[in-house]
């Protein structure tokens, strides 16, 4: 994503939201039933989100605050259900645990402090 460790623009990123979210049917996955197009979306969309939510890339704090506000805004309530969804599937909930990438996390932001 240019926006998080390229210093591209926000826009693009919001561009790109809207249309992925605007081909999202009203429920379920990106194509009706879970399908490939979910295993290839999914892991850049959790990552970005993760990545806005910690701070993780090479942005501005006050650009990755706007892109924070942007993402979770109810504006993009289908593509974070479409997350969500995702995620609590058995193979998501087997490899995507927050509680443990915030704590991985937590700990490379300390060490990156101490460098």
């Amino acid at each position: 994503v240019g926006f998080v460790f390229g210093g591209a623009p926000l826009q693009p990123l919001v561009s790109a939201l809207d249309e992925f979210q605007a081909r999202l049917p009203p429920t379920g996955y990106a194509i009706g039933e879970w399908s490939i197009a979910d295993a290839a979306a999914v892991p850049i969309l959790a990552r970005l989100q993760l990545a806005l939510k910690y701070g993780l890339g090479t942005f501005k704090p006050e650009a990755v605050k706007e892109a924070l506000d942007v993402f979770e805004s109810p504006k993009y309530a289908r593509l974070h259900q479409y997350i969500k969804d995702n995620l609590e599937r058995p193979s998501g909930v087997k490899v995507w645990n927050e509680v443990c990438l915030e704590i991985d996390t937590s700990c490379m932001l300390l060490a990156h402090q101490y460098r």
